[in-house]
């Protein structure tokens, strides 16, 4: 590295030095788990991390944390402050993930297939600089794993690794920055996470179950029993070969897949302009999809379907709420028209489909809210290390 190359894109006003050459290890001390066996094991103690313990980037506590007893103990207890680190997984994905302890959570220990950081100087500082670039090239490169292997992360590697670090000033200054947007980057996972869980449970409660005409909650007003009826007398699959579509750098019409990314581009020619009452169902990957405007579609794995008799974004949720479960790479939309679904009037449909659209509004608006804050993060670990 020349002077030059050890100033960052971006800094804090009033910061102009080089960083400086440093080891990984000057900055904490990288720390070996605890070894234990079945018979160290108890109800209580002290509580053993592993790697269930890191969620994304966030530590957290997991309902399947194990327990220690005291006399067992004979490496020094986690601090808040330290980072912890998984060192050997038979996932190599997991391999290297880290989060920042900052919170006093009782007694604990990080366990055998762990390492743990206690950094000399501020602990956010050195959190942040293990997720700016360097560090994802460095696991590829030190992390040995796949064909069945467990992938590892020695801790001599981490110490003798060659990172470049500034004043501690300066350290403390890009350290808060980064706690704060982590602090942000949690809450609105948090958010996001519960409007999810308040759907599934709506849909759980607005809908009868197996069996039953009448929903757990409804509507003030609305009394009598909803119509119950096989999905398969209930929905038409409408004929889309004729949609199936390329997308081109000037395409105007969204060209749907199945799956978790559904817009894969935009194409052009005569798509499929009766939208309202269609939802797009993914027969491979049971991911439905309901459309807002004229669209393609990318495959033939998906199906076109829609019950006229009900309300198209009704039909949407109904769909939602009645899907099979995936059983792996088949044709699901055999054992979709074998299920059974009920429906409400179409006044009281209307409604619960408002409600729903209404949660979906407030789900995607959180979700844009995270990604947002996550491009922000990667941005600036970009711009603010060397």
């Amino acid at each position: 590295m020349n002077e030059k190359s050890l100033i960052p894109s971006i800094r804090f006003a009033g910061f102009t030095d080089a960083w400086e050459r440093r080891k990984l290890g000057d900055l904490a001390e990288f720390r070996r788990g605890l070894t234990y066996s079945p018979r160290d094991i108890s109800t209580s103690g002290i509580r053993v991390l592993r790697s269930s313990n890191i969620d994304e980037d966030s530590f957290v506590l997991a309902e399947d944390d194990v327990y220690v007893k005291e006399t067992a103990v004979c490496i020094p207890l986690v601090e808040k402050g330290d980072i912890l680190i998984t060192a050997a997984n038979g996932s190599s994905r997991l391999v290297g993930k880290h989060a920042l302890i900052i919170d006093d959570k009782g007694k604990m220990v990080h366990g055998g297939f762990m390492l743990l950081a206690h950094p000399y100087t501020h602990s956010a500082f050195v959190n942040a600089l293990m997720h700016a670039p360097w560090y994802s090239s460095f696991i590829r490169t030190n992390v040995a794993g796949g064909n069945g292997a467990i992938g590892n992360l020695n801790k001599s590697d981490l110490e003798e690794q060659d990172i470049a670090a500034t004043s501690e000033q300066e350290q403390e200054r890009i350290g808060s920055l980064f706690a704060s947007l982590d602090h942000l980057i949690t809450l609105h996972q948090r958010k996001y996470e519960k409007l999810l869980n308040i759907k599934k449970s709506m849909l759980d409660k607005m809908f009868p179950k197996n069996g039953e005409l009448f929903p757990e909650v409804r509507f003030a007003g609305f009394t009598d029993a909803w119509e119950r009826q096989k999905l398969g007398d209930l929905v038409e699959s409408v004929p889309f070969k004729q949609y199936i579509a390329s997308p081109e750098p000037d395409g105007k019409f969204e060209i749907i897949q199945q799956g978790s990314e559904p817009i894969i581009g935009y194409g052009n020619g005569i798509p499929c302009e009766d939208y309202a009452k269609i939802t797009i169902f993914g027969d491979h990957t049971v991911s439905i999809y309901k459309p807002q405007k004229p669209f393609f579609v990318a495959t033939d794995g998906t199906r076109l379907l829609t019950a006229r008799v009900l309300d198209g974004d009704f039909f949407y949720f109904l769909l939602e709420r009645y899907k099979p479960i995936p059983e792996g790479y088949k044709r699901h939309y055999t054992i979709l028209i074998e299920r059974y679904g009920c429906f409400p009037s179409h006044r009281e449909q209307k409604l619960i489909a408002i409600f729903f659209r209404n949660i979906d509004h407030l789900i995607t608006l959180h979700q844009r809210k995270l990604e947002k804050l996550q491009n922000i993060k990667k941005a600036c670990l970009e711009k603010m290390f060397v």
